[in-house]
């Protein structure tokens, strides 16, 4: 069972650092990080998503969000979650989707400063204070015609601390029974690292 987040490759600033402006700070990640916004990032070259419990897409909606194995109403987002992304808002009445299987031809990494916006991290700078969001975008690919685009998962880091984006296994905590996340890689899903700290109350 994973309770935890990467923390290899993590970029930190220390106490004594915290005087070095946030925008300094952010644009430091930005480089050592730029290569993965795009490219397919390794050890995951080959994953795929099958649904495995009815999936309700909320009324006037194009995502589910799935946090901690159960489909939510809203995300709490100091804490790991992932949204299920369809074609269509649904209309008055929810959509449900109850089957299909992908390939994962394509994932994306951005680092953001809102996850709800999207406002990207290397561009606005804020304060330590200010949690960072790592998002993963897995573009799916169905050979059955699907309402289905992509899932999306976030992972929370605060106190100017960041670290890299889910492992597969991470997010099938998140996803809990309703979709099966495959790895060509078995020893993928067993690399656990520590978890992130929330900001204290």
């Amino acid at each position: 069972m994973i309770s935890s987040l990467a923390t290899c490759s993590q970029a930190t600033m220390n106490d004594g650092e915290r005087s070095v402006p946030r925008r300094a700070f952010i644009g430091l990640l930005a480089l050592t990080m730029s290569g993965c916004a795009i490219a397919p990032r390794e050890p995951y070259p080959e994953l795929s998503l099958t649904v495995t419990a009815p999936i309700q897409i909320p009324a006037g909606q194009a995502h589910a969000v799935l946090q901690s194995g159960r489909v939510v109403g809203t995300s709490n987002r100091l804490a790991p979650y992932c949204e299920l992304e369809v074609r269509r808002v649904s209309g008055v009445e929810p959509q449900l989707i109850t089957h299909g299987d992908f390939q994962v031809d394509r994932l994306r990494h951005s680092v953001l400063l809102d996850p709800t916006t999207r406002l990207p991290a290397f561009i606005f700078g804020s304060s330590c204070a200010d949690p960072l969001y790592q998002e993963s975008i897995w573009q799916l690919h169905s050979d059955m015609p699907s309402e289905v685009l992509f899932l999306r998962c976030i992972a929370p880091y605060f106190h100017c601390t960041l670290g890299p984006p889910l492992t597969p296994e991470q997010v099938q905590q998140q996803v809990g029974r309703y979709l099966r996340v495959q790895t060509s890689d078995p020893a993928v899903l067993s690399h656990a690292p520590a978890t992130t700290t929330p900001p204290p109350d």
